[in-house]
Order: structure tokens, then C-alpha cells, then sequence
């Protein structure tokens, strides 16, 4: 640094002092500084930096950098509400993994905005920056924060986001807006946060290409922001790692040659010791071990990898870890996780008079810190838990909790399922009710310190999941699925964990997929909880089942789309690898019509997969298109496992394209579309929304001029039919989702496809719906058809569990289409079929696309671009020509097809009739020369 600021002149003597305690000491971590700035020079350099701003809430302002005296500053003040701000986007990008972690680390030396609020800003992103975690000092709000955006459950882009414990005591050291070195650890599956090398938190966050930035923002008009940073570094840090994070074994089993890696060059002049060290020796040890422990020696100038077998002794889990006393960070873990083989582990209907303390314990831990009077009981054959919230806030109540641990993998999940046979929230007084009540179901380990509860939350969010981490406290993550069903009665509650993450259902119907990523030591609890002092509740349960269960077998794709005479379409089907691990495993694939396709291969419609013993649990077939028409292809086997479903086999003709439109002309074709304004519900936009041409893609900006949901779309002119051997596809390249949210964080918005039927009283509306406040958004649908099931748009959309992975929800480029055949209609999103709805118009289908804003004065922009229709060809009857009394010549014709013509032959010039002509028919006045017409 040219200029020493006052909070780094140390005294000499302490320094020396310092230095003298602390001896060097042999050490192999491997470190390495890829990119350092001290801001001594006082100039920005492109090289390293370009300015940038990642939109938070779309505030606007003029907040800027300036590197001078040594160090970086932003400043600027607020012109639009909500967080304008701006960064420094460091122009490297980095690679993280296991093996090789990322740390990138500042000096925030003072967080000095003016107003409601202000933030010091460190961003960690995936490389398209439409993925981040936000760590910053928000001074005014929650201080020590994150913000995170994966889009999964627990998400938190935009607000106050996650409160950092650790660093918010008020009587700690780092509320004093001054000097403290922001660090931030990605490992490519999570993000440590630290302040003064204090760890605070744990982010998930699964990527592996990163960009980051620092900077700062101001949350409303007027305010201003001041944040100054010094000593910006990255360093890359070498781990030693397992070549596995996870296996699945049954007692007595063994898994060889498990591969240990330390980095390159730790061992290169000094031998390296590492220790694999099991967490419960009675479960799994390291082969060669003693009391659970191996010494692992890289000998000097020797490779940097060794390997070692496990073997499985008991059931349960057990995590190994690396271990050394040479400085070396262990950069994974190993979970081995012995299973029994699939089996009711617990069943209780509560029949007794008393709790079955070999199965239960009750367990008085609060949902936060609430502490009340709570009983849990069995009564009349139910199991009743109830209680006041009579002595301090928040949620506070009581559980049932399993004296037994359980076990939870891919090979073989856990099924967790219970009756909650009623609520109620009736308060403390009897008569009023209470604020907020809760019941539900938990997984979790011994302590909470992970756990995943899925229940009613009446008062706030309805039907939610909370997790730990993430948002272990609050409302937690509404599920859209089950926002209809508010009633207090009798539910089914269900949790399928796989280790990973685990599936939520209600009454059967799947509520979405959560991160729950425990193995092993996974508790079940039933639990009932109110709110706050005077708060009370009775949950009601019954027919509880926890069992372990083998995967069903899977054939994927589900729905096969070929021509006659087409091999090419290949599924692949998949068994649970316990199934054929000791004894050999077969599946039948049968056809429900062998004259419309069968499996290649078949005889007599049917093809069976033998899977050897030990061998691979996956084989692939291909589908042999017969004749026209639609198959069921289904699956079965003798050892009875159950099966996911069937493969829907559709055989049509040779498709063609019935339109296209690419937007080149830069301008919307009357010929083609025509905009449609109505509305979602009843919201008017304002007199500036517009549909438009911009460099050739559409873009369909709308602002809400009143609420609710107005927006503008555009639609086709033609007509078309579908039929299950001539279905009819819509597709579109949705190029982006943006807003601004004026409003702020409540703030939402929708972009997608619509199929209709000519007025619009039947429809599909496939959309991506924008949130920004935590709440379930993403890809989802409305249906109207006048039937069961409907939820039109005017309601909450269903979330399509396929299209949940962050991949999709970026509101980037995104290919969508919509399949009818004149029953249902396929929905894809960049060729995955994510949901097959009910939607029976086989005549009159119009298609379109557009964009929808929730509230007034919000505003959302969709782009789209490459609209395409796909069919069949219509079959097109011959023109006839009469001619009339007062000279006209009235050209007619039978089938579907664009009338075209041209005024020479040679060279051709074929151009669409304009104006369209109606029906099928048109007169035309005779001019001079000659005039041919086709249909086409």
C-alpha cells in the first residue's frame, strides 16, 4: 500500500512480541494467491474489474466507485426506491471442487450510508450470475446478513435475508460498522461466511464456476451509500478428499478400493500422514484400522493417492473423515450408510392408553423459543398434543419423537407417513382464535441441528416446509400445490427421504422435492406448536408408519413420441440396486398394441431385461414404431418391486411445419398474430404497455396500471387442430424474464405459453412465475377446462416438480412447447416433459405467448423469439373457380391450407393472399395479365 490508513499501524514491539510466540511450525496446506489489489495506484483496472450492478430489487441511482488514499469506495445516493447500488465484477472467474476450495476475502473498513438502510456487499455467483449468495452488512435492517438465490426452498434474493447469529450480538464486536475482513470459502457445494476468521454461516450453494464482486447498496430514495474496502484477495487452497462422499452397504458387506487424494506437491519433499478416522466404528471401519482409525502414508517424492476398502459391521451410519496434523483442510467427508434391506421399521395406531416408550419419547423442545404448558398423549385410540403458550414467544409446543434413529439413501429411502386427523387453534381465551398454530411432521437428527418439518401453519403460510438449515424458524416455504386446502380436518401427510432430499405429499399429491441431505441418525417427531403468549393448539394424529422401502423400478422417458416406422427412440429402464446385489432381477416390458409399437426385440409384444447377479441395475430398448395410434408399454417383474409407471407411446405421421416466425421483418405480422390484452384477473395495464419488435425478438413490456395481473400476449390468426395421431406443437424461445419491482419485494410476475380454444374459455398457461420475496415461484400451470382439477389463472398455479432445478429458473433463454393431440397437452421446457394436463380441444386451438405483472405501478418485460408450430400437413382438396354475373371470379376449396399467389410462373414468386381470405372461399376482381393461385 502507498498510504497506511490508521487501522494497520501496529506498534513494532508488539509485532515482534507476536512473532516470538509464534514459531514456524512444518506444514503441506497448499495455497496459492490468484488475485490480489491493494488499491495503492488509484486507478481502477479494467483488467481485473468491470463496473456492474446485480440487480437486487431494480432501484436506481448514482452509487459508484472511486479507488483513492489507498483504498476502493462507493458512493452515491438513491434516485428510485428499492436498492439501487453498484460492484466491482472481479473479471477472473474461478473454479472450485472438493479437491481445490476458493476463498475470497476483504477489508470492509467501514459501512458509513446515510437513511433507512445501507449494505457492504460481497457476492458470491455461478458463472451467468443469475445464482447467488449475497453476504453483507445491512446496516439498518438485520445488520450480518445473507441473501440467497438457488432457486430452492429457502431462497431468500431480495429483503433482509438470513440473520447471521453469530455475528449479530449486540454486545459483540461487529456492529461497529468499521474494519472487519469479510471471507467467503465455496467448495462447489456450499459457501462459508466469516468476519475476522469467526465462521457464521454455511450457504448452500451447488456450483462450481464462480464470479464474484464487491460493493454496496441503499435500500430508499434519498438515501445514500458509503462503503469503503481494502486488500481484496482470492487464493485457491488444495484438500485432501475421498474419490467418494457416500456409499451403501449391508452389514458384513465391503466396498474396495475407496481412493484417497491429497494435493499435488504436499508430499513432494516430506512424507504426508493422513488419518481416516470412522465416527462409529460399530457401523463401518477403514480395512486395516485399529479402533476405527488408518494412517494413510504419501511417501516423499511418492504419487499423492492411496486407496483403502470399507467394511460395513453394524447397521447405521458413520462418517469418515480425514484427519492430519500437517495443516492439510479435509475438503469432503465420506457417509457410509448400512442398511437391513427394506422393512416396516415402526407402526403405531395409538390404540393404548399410554405411549409405547420402546417406539416414542416426548420431546418439549420449542419450534423456536416459545415455552408453554403442553401435553402428548394417547386418547380414544388418537394421539392428541395440546397445550398454551403461557409463559414467553415464540412457537412453542411439544412433540412425539422416535426413541430409534433410521436410515435414509437412494438404494433404499425412508418413508415416513401419519394421519393428521385435525387442528385447533382455538386460543387460550376459548373463544377467539389464536394467532398463528401449527402441526406437522419432522426429519431430523438427534439435536435439530438438521431437519426438515413439513406441516399447516394456520395464521401465516398454510401448508409449508421449513428447513435447517435455511429457514429453520418463521412461515417457511408455502407450498402452492396445497394453497387450496385450508380446512382443519383429517390429511395424509407422507415424506420420502433418499439422504439427499426428500418428498413432500399431502392426501397422495406431491407438494415438491426439499434439500434434507442426512443418511443416517434421522429422527421422526409429530409435533403440534402456537405462536405466541396466549397462543394455543390441539393437534390430532393417528396410523403412523415409518418404513424403509426399495425405490420403484423407473422407465424414462415416460412419453415416447415416433413416426411409423421409427427405431431410434430409446428408454431406459432402471431397478433399485438391492434388488438384483445378491440374486439376478428381471423386468417385462409389455405393449398394450403390438400393431402400433412394440419394444425392439419383443415377442409377441413383450421383451424381458434380465439384470445379473452384482451387475448393472440399468438397461436401455428401443421403441419400434408399428402404425399409427397410441401404445401403453408396461412394466413388471417377479420380485415384486413396485414400478413408477408406464411408457405412453404415440406413433403419428411424418410432422411438418404449419408456422414460423423468427421476427426478422422487425415488426409484428398482422398475418400471423394478433395481440390479445386480457387480463389474468381484472388489472388494467397502462397506456405505455406495448408489444413490439426489438433486435428481432418480441418484446411484451407491460406496467400495471391497476391491480390485478394485466398484461398483453400475442396470439395466432390461424386455427389448429390436433388428434392423438396428429397432435399439434407450439414452440417459442422465452429469451428473458425482467421486472422492476417498484413496489418492491412483493412484487410478482409471469411469463409463458398459453393453449386456448378460440375465446378463451378453455386453456393451459404454462409460466414461469417470478417471486422475489421467498415465496414458491418458478415454472408452473393453470388450467380451465370446466372440469375437476381446474385452477384457473385467477388462482395459484401448479408447480411442475420437473422444471424445479435451478437450470430453469434463472428467468434466462428458455425453450418452451405445448404438445396437444386433441386430449391432453404435453408441457416441455428445453426438451424435458414436465407435466401431461388434461386439455380435450381437438378444433379451433389458438396459441400464444405473453407477460403478466401482479400489482399497479410494477412492471415486467418478456422477450421472446422463434415461434414455431409443428403438425401434420393438412390435406389439401382442389381449388374450383366460378365465374360471376358481375365479372368476379370466386375461387373455392375443401381442407386446410394458406391460399397463395403469383403473377408469373417463371421465375415463381408465391406470396399469401392478403387479406386472408375467411372461410374457404374468396372472390377476386379480374385485372389485366394473368394470376395463379394455389393452396399450400
Amino acid at each position: 500500500m502507498s498510504f497506511v490508513p490508521r487501522y494497520f499501524q501496529w506498534p513494532a514491539a508488539a509485532v515482534i512480541l507476536f512473532l516470538s510466540l509464534c514459531p514456524p511450525r512444518a506444514a503441506a496446506q497448499i495455497t496459492n494467491t490468484v488475485f490480489f489489489d491493494d488499491f495503492a495506484d488509484g486507478v481502477i483496472d479494467a483488467n481485473k474489474y468491470q463496473p456492474d450492478a446485480p440487480f437486487f430489487e431494480g432501484g436506481q441511482g448514482d452509487i459508484h466507485a472511486t479507488e483513492a488514499n489507498g483504498v476502493l469506495e462507493f458512493t452515491g445516493t438513491v434516485s428510485q426506491q428499492w436498492w439501487a447500488g453498484a460492484t466491482l465484477r472481479i473479471v477472473p472467474t474461478f473454479t472450485v471442487s472438493d479437491e481445490t476450495n476458493v476463498v475470497i476475502s476483504v477489508d470492509r473498513v467501514s459501512e458509513a450510508g446515510v437513511g433507512t438502510s445501507s449494505r457492504s456487499a460481497l457476492w458470491t455467483m455461478d458463472s451467468t450470475r443469475s445464482t447467488f449468495v449475497l453476504f453483507a452488512d445491512n446496516r439498518g435492517e438485520n445488520h450480518w446478513e445473507y441473501n440467497r438465490k438457488i432457486n430452492e426452498a429457502g431462497d431468500q434474493p431480495t429483503g433482509g435475508g438470513v440473520a447471521i447469529t453469530a455475528f449479530d450480538d449486540p454486545l459483540g464486536p461487529f456492529l461497529d460498522e468499521g474494519l472487519h475482513r469479510m471471507k467467503a470459502v465455496a467448495n462447489g457445494k456450499t459457501v462459508k461466511l466469516y468476519l475476522d476468521d469467526v465462521f457464521g454461516a454455511e450457504v448452500k450453494f451447488p456450483f462450481t464456476n464462480l464470479v464474484f464482486q464487491i460493493g454496496s447498496y441503499a435500500r430508499a430514495t434519498g438515501d445514500t451509500a458509503d462503503t469503503t474496502f481494502d486488500n481484496l484477495r482470492v487464493e485457491t487452497v488444495g484438500t485432501a478428499t475421498f474419490s467418494t462422499t457416500s456409499l451403501t452397504l449391508t452389514a458384513g458387506q465391503s466396498a474396495p478400493s475407496v481412493t484417497v487424494r491429497i494435493p499435488p506437491g504436499a508430499n513432494a519433499t516430506t512424507a504426508s500422514q493422513v488419518r481416516v478416522v470412522s465416527s462409529d466404528p460399530a457401523v463401518a471401519i477403514p480395512v486395516g484400522g485399529t479402533g476405527g482409525t488408518l494412517t494413510l502414508t504419501f511417501t516423499a517424492g511418492g504419487s499423492n493417492t492411496k486407496t483403502f476398502d470399507v467394511q460395513a459391521l453394524g447397521v447405521g451410519g458413520a462418517q469418515f473423515t480425514l484427519q492430519d496434523d500437517i495443516g492439510l483442510a479435509a475438503g469432503n467427508a465420506l457417509d457410509v450408510t448400512v442398511v437391513s434391506g427394506p422393512g416396516l421399521r415402526l407402526q403405531d395406531d395409538f390404540a393404548g392408553a399410554s405411549i409405547d416408550t420402546n417406539k416414542w419419547q416426548v420431546n418439549n423442545q420449542p419450534f423456536e423459543t416459545g415455552v408453554g404448558t403442553f401435553t402428548v398423549a394417547p386418547s380414544n385410540g388418537v394421539l392428541v398434543i395440546s397445550g398454551t403458550l403461557d409463559q414467553s414467544d415464540t412457537w412453542g409446543g411439544a412433540s412425539l419423537k422416535t426413541t430409534k434413529s433410521y436410515t435414509a439413501t437412494k438404494d433404499l429411502p425412508l418413508s415416513v407417513e401419519i394421519d393428521r386427523v385435525s387442528i385447533d387453534p382455538t386460543s387460550s381465551d376459548t373463544v377467539t382464535p389464536s394467532t398463528a398454530a401449527r402441526t406437522g411432521i419432522f426429519l431430523a437428527t438427534g439435536d435439530r441441528s438438521k431437519f426438515l418439518f413439513f406441516g399447516q401453519d394456520l395464521g401465516e403460510t398454510g401448508w409449508e416446509v421449513n428447513t435447517n438449515p435455511g429457514n429453520p424458524t418463521g412461515g417457511g416455504t408455502a407450498i402452492p400445490a396445497f394453497a387450496t386446502v385450508t380446512d382443519t380436518n383429517s390429511h395424509h401427510l407422507k415424506l420420502v427421504g433418499d439422504g439427499e432430499d426428500v418428498d413432500v405429499y399431502l392426501d397422495n399429491q406431491s407438494g415438491g422435492r426439499f434439500d434434507f441431505p442426512v443418511s443416517s441418525g434421522i429422527y421422526v417427531e409429530v409435533g403440534a406448536y402456537a405462536r405466541i403468549t396466549g397462543d394455543a393448539v390441539r393437534g390430532v394424529f393417528d396410523n403412523a408408519k415409518i418404513e424403509n422401502v426399495l425405490p420403484c423400478i423407473s422407465a424414462i422417458p415416460t412419453s415416447v413420441s415416433a413416426i411409423v416406422g421409427q427405431t431410434t427412440n430409446t428408454v431406459t429402464v432402471t431397478i433399485p440396486k438391492l434388488l438384483n446385489a445378491t440374486s439376478p432381477a428381471a423386468v417385462t416390458v409389455t405393449s398394450s398394441d403390438a400393431n402400433v409399437a412394440v419394444p425392439q426385440g419383443a415377442v409377441n409384444g413383450s421383451l424381458t431385461l434380465n439384470f445379473l447377479t452384482g451387475g448393472t441395475n440399468v438397461q436401455t430398448f428401443n421403441v419400434n414404431a408399428v402404425g399409427l395410434g397410441t401404445a401403453t408399454f408396461t412394466l413388471s417383474n417377479g420380485q415384486g418391486a413396485c414400478v413408477a409407471g408406464s411408457v405412453a407411446v404415440t406413433v403419428t405421421t411424418v410432422p411438418a411445419t404449419l408456422f414460423s416466425d423468427n421476427f426478422s421483418s422487425g415488426v409484428i405480422d398482422s398475418n400471423k398474430w394478433v395481440v390479445d390484452s386480457v387480463p389474468l384477473v381484472d388489472g388494467v395495464a397502462s397506456m405505455d404497455s406495448a408489444v413490439t419488435v426489438s433486435n428481432q425478438a418480441v418484446k411484451v413490456f407491460v406496467t400495471a396500471n391497476q391491480s390485478t395481473w394485466p398484461g398483453l400476449a400475442l396470439a395466432t390468426v390461424k386455427h389448429y387442430s390436433a388428434s392423438t395421431t396428429s397432435p399439434v406443437s407450439f414452440e417459442v424461445d422465452r429469451v428473458k424474464l425482467d421486472f422492476v419491482l417498484v413496489n418492491g419485494t412483493s412484487a410478482k410476475q409471469r411469463t409463458g405459453l398459453w393453449i386456448t380454444d378460440s375465446t378463451r374459455s378453455n386453456y393451459v398457461f404454462f409460466s414461469e412465475y417470478a417471486t422475489h420475496d421467498g415465496t414458491a415461484g418458478g415454472w408452473q400451470y393453470h388450467r380451465n377446462i370446466g372440469q375437476a382439477g381446474d385452477n384457473p389463472v385467477t388462482g395459484n398455479g401448479t408447480g411442475i416438480a420437473a422444471f424445479a432445478a435451478a437450470q430453469f429458473n434463472d428467468q434466462g433463454n428458455h425453450h418452451v412447447k405445448a404438445v396437444a393431440n386433441g386430449s391432453t397437452v404435453k408441457l416441455y421446457l428445453d426438451g424435458v416433459l414436465g407435466a401431461e394436463v388434461p386439455f380435450p380441444v381437438a378444433q379451433g386451438i389458438v396459441f400464444e405467448f405473453g407477460a403478466y405483472v401482479q400489482a399497479a405501478n410494477d412492471i415486467v418485460t418478456g422477450v421472446f423469439d422463434n415461434a414455431i408450430v409443428v403438425g401434420t400437413a393438412p390435406s389439401l382438396g382442389p381449388l374450383a373457380a366460378t365465374r360471376q354475373v358481375n365479372g368476379n371470379v370466386v375461387i373455392n376449396w375443401t381442407g386446410a391450407g394458406t391460399l397463395q399467389s403469383t403473377d408469373s410462373l417463371s421465375p415463381l414468386n408465391w406470396l399469401d393472399v392478403t387479406p386472408a381470405p375467411v372461410g374457404n372461399s374468396i372472390a377476386v376482381t379480374p385485372q389485366a395479365g394473368s394470376r395463379f393461385y394455389r393452396l399450400r
